[in-house]
């Protein structure tokens, strides 16, 4: 069994590493390692203990063949023929499995990943309320992988009738024939070759097969992790500076040692077996000529699929150099002369963070130096968020983040002093601040904020791929006129970005070259608490982000064996199940016993009746076979039954679960109830909880058979029966909890698995791999060492079980000689009972050890319910209002005193707004971080209910409605822009609903038309999971052609064009103002990060602290005296600086007079 654990953590250490290593877009996703990691893997364990028997057998066989040939002379070999026949039928199993299995995989793998990309898109499922569609997506993929199992299943019970019956079976072939011979059966001839025969019953019938079994499925999943280490990996094609002959740029005076990175005539292009020899999407670099000094800040800007993603991961060696040269330092000489290795660092325009402390998360395996934290936490403007943790920097925060983005939302003060502090002074600065930084940082900006471009000493302009222009701000203004509006535009509102001043952004710091960026933004839930609420909750919210669900204590419940049959059981069926089980056991004692009266007989009477005796025995013999492949079949068929329903009570359970329910469980935590306990219930239960039951009628009819025969013995079985119950207890006691822990300890492991594949990027950026491999590996050994536990339990209960089946075999041996001495016991009976005796040895060890294992199996059942129970968000449909067919056919809404709190919190982020948003009309929602902006649209679509108030739409109570009804018929384009694994086509139209003329007509809307076009399979384009195959401003398009599509009258929009260059923003908020556009009929509610984006809007509201503040038009509140107390949005623009406000100014005027 240790192999196979050894066997198991090996694998999984293996393939992690090589999860490290893999390309972008390629085949390895999330879902498909976890599967592996959780399944296949598990297959090389299950054949750990049986894994012997491939050598120990063939010698049994050899030795109880001899054996036999004593007692029943040459009939004998006919123990060879049926032992024979036998193994060709275990190799005919074993194909089956091997073939079952690799079809099951495929299918669960499809299953895996679905749910995968459900629960990493679930923001987006719930707002467009695609639960019940993607449900039945679900569960059609578990009816293909059921359908297969419950062929393995049915070989399985084969298995399983011929272990049961191989006792009276195999027996059935020598027997027959010594008879047919002329043979004279004896007691002592039958029993003593019966119980050879039943030595190899477990060695045969369980060691052997389950190797077989095990072999053959482990065969297959060898294949699939082949496959899976044999993909192409990602290699580093920059070249070491230091190593490339430079002559050709020091002939044109050029000081080499000065560069940092260097490409020439270079090309790079993203490669995927995805799409084998195809281009993905548009991110392709050619003909990049390019130097990168030291202590230089680099900015590069362009618009929408021009390669800007693309540069920064050709940087990070991300992509495959297809030609030309690319060189980067490898090593630089500090000022006192002693030369190191060059760091790399990364910050991604989609945040990544890790499960741990804001500490942990900031250094990531840095050393820490405090002087050197702080100067980094103040530059980053980070101080006083940090402060109003009770924590401070040890806060805990999971995968999908609790605590604000400082670079998402944040107001132009802040963002002003960011670009200021963190990346000129800091990052640009000759400070070496204590010694701690030995050179200035090369800094890459990679931005569409381009009000920040013209402060770079470079500046480059990507247009398809190419480098359109480099060189000083002013330089690329003259190029042409398209670049001169381009870089201009941005420009007009300096610092604009009141809420976002990053919100677009990537960027590669290089020092020398530690390349680390500015982010897009990371977690969108800055609304949920206010300061004061941070302080007061984060305590209790830290504890539920590491907190597992699982709360039982004990051995599991009996409801939950109940609850687990109920599910898919009707109580008729269930009662002929058990008639079935009894049938099959009386079936195997009655042809026992017929045996044991044909023995008993004398020499005459054999010959008058023994073909009486021999139809009789073969009968029972044939009955017990056909029973116990009924019984196991059906039992199998019946758990399986059970498990489908669960697991459709569990998807439903957790789609219908509210959004925090997501916050504060991991993805992979989630995903292994779907993966892990799942496979155990659907394979390994049934199998090992009719092992128990098998053993547990043999032990019943050993007992019965011993008081029947030798009643005496009912004196020691108490005895027994109270030993075997202690023993179990206290095992049950320590191993259920145990696996409980086990179990939990696992979760994190498979947590790991998806965050690590969503920051490999970064990780490799950082150098940060073997960190990564450490902390993977530490998880391991903890979930190692709580296995171990188990098992040696397992292995203590099976010691104490020798024992005590040693002393009750003694008592009745001791008896049986007592009562054959006095002439009241039979040679035949005395056999019989021995034989059963001998059997319940095993059969009481083998048949406990299960019973543990069920019920540590039944673990995963009870965690699978737990699902099954969870808190429900309200009804998706409710008859209670009967809504129009168009409803909202105007989209006029008014928020009636409505307040918000937050689960796990008491403070109100949403205060008693009311307020009145006209049909038609175009509404802008701005506001400083934590105003509560984010939290009146979770308010709006129920993502979280309110505590007071509510919303009224065209006339109708929205609490009132379902929530299907509700988030069908309005709609959402969130910030965070996801796309789901599979087509172009998927991703826009999920369901299929709409014809490709409406579908070509959204992509236009979006400025997307003309590159899906180009590309070679148009909207069949494959999209890799995440999207990561498509530039983040690519992917935001296709979330606002996915919104567009549905054509409500009420549309809210989160900053949706955050990640787009200027001109398509401006083509996209045109299209979205225009009295004959997509949206003129619609109301429109728009979160304004860049307020230059909501200024020619109808009406302004501004929040702040959870209330209305302010509500008009832009222009009546820009003239507003700065110093009233009611002008916020007026001061708002001010800190935008003098160019800003007097441009903002103009545009609103403009609106003004538009309108009156």
């Amino acid at each position: 069994m240790l192999l196979g654990v050894k066997l198991r953590v090996g694998f999984i250490a293996l393939i992690y590493k090589k999860m490290l290593r893999l390309k972008e877009g390629g085949p390895g996703t999330t879902g498909k390692i976890v599967n592996i990691i959780s399944n296949d893997v598990q297959r090389f364990e299950d054949l750990g203990p049986f894994l012997p028997s491939i050598f120990s057998v063939p010698v049994e066989i050899v030795v109880s063949t001899i054996f036999i040939s004593t007692q029943i002379a040459e009939s004998s070999l006919m123990v060879l023929v049926a032992l024979f026949l036998y193994m060709l039928i275990q190799a005919s199993f074993g194909r089956l499995f091997g073939r079952f299995r690799r079809i099951t995989v495929r299918f669960r793998d499809e299953r895996v990943r679905t749910i995968s990309d459900m629960l990493a898109g679930i923001l987006v499922v719930k707002l467009y309320s695609w639960e019940k569609p993607f449900t039945k997506q679900v569960e059609k993929e578990r009816k293909s992988e059921l359908h297969q199992i419950k062929k393995s299943s049915l070989v399985k019970s084969c298995n399983e009738a011929f272990y049961f019956s191989s006792t009276t079976l195999i027996p059935l072939f020598p027997f027959i024939t010594f008879y047919l011979l002329g043979g004279i059966l004896t007691p002592s001839a039958v029993f003593s070759s019966i119980n050879v025969i039943s030595n190899l019953k477990m060695s045969l019938s369980k060691g052997f097969a389950g190797a077989v079994q095990f072999g053959s499925e482990a065969l297959i999943s060898l294949e699939r992790i082949t496959e899976f280490l044999l993909l192409e990996e990602i290699e580093l094609n920059a070249i070491a500076l230091e190593k490339m002959d430079l002559t050709f740029l020091r002939e044109k005076g050029v000081d080499t040692e000065e560069i940092i990175c260097l490409m020439k005539n270079a090309s790079f292009k993203w490669t995927s077996s995805i799409a084998p020899n195809e281009d993905i999407g548009q991110n392709i670099l050619s003909d990049i000529d390019l130097t990168i000094n030291k202590g230089k800040l680099l900015g590069v800007c362009g618009p929408v699929g021009s390669g800007k993603s693309s540069f920064a991961s050709a940087l990070l060696g991300e992509m495959d150099c297809t030609g030309g040269m690319y060189g980067l330092r490898k090593t630089v000489k500090d000022p006192n002369g002693e030369t190191r290795k060059l760091k790399i660092a990364y910050c991604s325009q989609i945040p990544w963070i890790i499960s741990g402390t804001i500490k942990d998360n900031i250094l990531f395996s840095e050393t820490y130096n405090e002087d050197w934290f702080k100067v980094v936490i103040s530059a980053c403007e980070l101080e006083r968020d940090i402060e109003s943790f009770p924590e401070g920097v040890e806060t805990l925060i999971g995968e999908r983040g609790v605590l604000d983005d400082p670079l998402s939302a944040v107001d132009a003060k802040v963002g002003r002093n960011l670009f200021e502090n963190c990346l000129k002074n800091l990052l640009l600065s000759s400070n070496t601040y204590g010694n701690y930084r030995k050179n200035p940082a090369s800094v890459v900006l990679i931005t569409h904020q381009l009000q920040y471009i013209k402060f770079c000493e470079e500046v480059l302009v990507l247009i398809n791929g190419k480098i359109n222009s480099i060189g000083k701000f002013e330089d690329a203004v003259n190029v042409n006129t398209t670049m001169r509006n381009f870089l201009t535009e941005g420009n007009k509102y300096e610092v604009e970005e009141s809420d976002s001043s990053t919100a677009g952004e990537e960027e590669l710091i290089k020092e020398n070259p530690r390349i680390a960026t500015n982010t897009n933004k990371t977690i969108d839930i800055e609304d949920k608490l206010n300061p004061e609420e941070k302080i007061e909750g984060k305590k209790d919210k830290d504890k539920e982000l590491s907190k597992e669900l699982t709360e039982a204590q004990g051995s599991v419940n009996i409801n939950t064996y109940i609850n687990f049959f109920k599910s898919g059981v009707h109580p008729l069926q269930f009662f002929l199940l058990v008639a079935v089980l009894i049938c099959g056991q009386v079936s195997s004692i009655l042809g026992d016993w017929s045996l044991s009266n044909w023995a008993n007989e004398s020499a005459a009477q054999q010959k008058a009746s023994g073909n009486k005796h021999a139809s009789i025995y073969s009968g029972l013999v044939c009955l017990t076979f056909l029973l116990s492949f009924l019984r196991s079949g059906g039992f199998f068929l019946v758990c399986l039954k059970c498990s489908r329903s669960i697991f459709l009570s569990m998807t439903k359970g957790v789609m219908r679960s509210p959004l925090y329910f997501f916050e504060v469980n991991p993805h992979g935590r989630i995903l292994n109830r779907f993966s892990k306990d799942l496979s155990t219930v659907d394979e390994l239960l049934p199998p090992t909880f009719f092992d128990f039951i098998q053993a547990s009628f043999q032990i019943f009819a050993a007992l019965v058979l011993s008081c029947v025969f030798i009643p005496p013995i009912l004196i020691g079985i108490p005895f027994v029966i109270g030993v075997f119950f202690f023993l179990r207890k206290y095992y049950i006691s320590s191993s259920t909890q145990i696996k409980r822990i086990e179990s939990a300890a696992k979760s994190p492991i498979y947590a790991n698995i998806p965050t690590t594949m969503e920051g490999l990027t970064t990780l490799r950026a950082f150098g940060a791999q073997e960190r990564s491999i450490t902390v993977f590996n530490n998880l391991q050994n903890k979930n190692t060492r709580f296995y171990f536990a188990f098992i040696s339990c397992s292995r203590w209960l099976g010691l104490r079980l020798d024992w005590l089946s040693g002393v009750f075999f003694l008592m009745i041996v001791l008896l049986s000689v007592f009562l054959k001495e006095n002439s009241k016991l039979g040679a035949s009976s005395v056999g019989l009972v021995l034989t059963y005796a001998l059997q319940m040895l095993g059969s009481l060890q083998w048949g406990t050890r299960q019973s543990a294992e069920v019920e540590n199996q039944m673990v995963c059942v009870e965690r699978m319910l737990e699902y099954t129970k969870l808190t429900p968000e309200a009804d998706e449909e409710t008859k209670d209002v009967v809504l129009p067919s168009n409803w909202p056919d105007k989209g006029d809404v008014k928020v009636d005193s409505l307040s918000l709190i937050y689960p796990g919190t008491t403070h109100k982020v949403l205060n008693n707004i009311s307020i009145h948003f006209e049909a038609g009309k175009k509404i802008g929602v701005v506001g400083r971080t934590g105003a509560g902006k984010s939290s009146l649209l979770q308010a709006l679509f129920r993502l979280v209910e309110p505590s007071e108030g509510n919303f009224i739409i065209d006339g109708i109570n929205t609490s009132k409605i379902g929530l299907k009804d509700l988030r069908s018929r309005i709609s959402i384009i969130p910030q965070e822009p996801f796309c789901f694994k599979g087509t172009l086509r998927f991703n826009i139209d999920p369901f299929g609903k709409y014809t490709d003329d409406e579908l070509w007509t959204a992509l236009e809307a979006v400025e997307l038309k003309k590159l899906i076009e180009g590309l070679p399979q148009k909207m069949e384009s494959p999209v890799s999971e995440g999207g990561s195959n498509w530039s983040v401003g690519e992917r935001q398009l296709i979330c606002l052609a996915r919104a567009i599509l549905r054509n409500t009258r009420l549309i809210v929009m989160d900053e949706a064009t955050s990640n787009v260059d200027l001109n398509t923003d401006q083509l996209i908020q045109n299209a979205i103002r225009s009295k004959s556009g997509l949206f003129a009929n619609s109301t429109v509610l728009t979160i304004a990060h860049r307020l230059n984006t909501v200024i020619d809007f109808d009406k302004i509201m501004v929040l702040d602290f959870g209330k209305v503040v302010e509500y008009d038009t832009p222009y009546q509140m820009l003239i507003k005296d700065s110093n009233d107390p009611g002008a916020w949005f007026r001061r708002m623009v001010d800190e935008m600086g003098e160019e800003a406000k007097i441009s903002l100014l103009k545009i609103a005027k403009q609106k003004n007079d538009l309108e009156n």
